[in-house]
């Protein structure tokens, strides 16, 4: 029987290794990794994140997909094909619009 577990997750990392995630400037990283737009709630197996760790997005998307049914907005997410500041930007807009229905009288 295998467990899995809601985690969430950062996809542009905090801390890449040297020569990861290297369309984002050092700058850019340290305001972008901690939008909402760059997070996904994952359904995945114990200590997925350490296995997500910083990889780059075409591997995350992967490894994500290879643990089957995700939340819906994280299916959405893993439809995308690249991981950019437009993505976080557009992802956290619309995560905003969602907030906002979902609290709103």
């Amino acid at each position: 029987m295998h467990l899995f577990f809601l985690c969430h997750r950062d996809v542009l990392p905090r801390s890449p290794e040297p020569g990861q995630w290297a369309h984002f400037t050092d700058d850019q990283r340290r305001v972008y990794t901690y939008v909402l737009g760059n997070l996904l709630l994952i359904d995945g197996p114990s200590k997925a994140n350490l296995k997500l760790g910083n990889k780059e997005w075409p591997q995350k998307k992967a490894l994500i997909q290879s643990w089957g049914n995700q939340t819906p907005l994280t299916t959405e997410a893993l439809r995308l094909s690249d991981w950019s500041i437009g993505t976080i930007e557009s992802r956290n807009d619309e995560l905003a619009e969602l907030a906002v229905e979902a609290w709103s009288p």
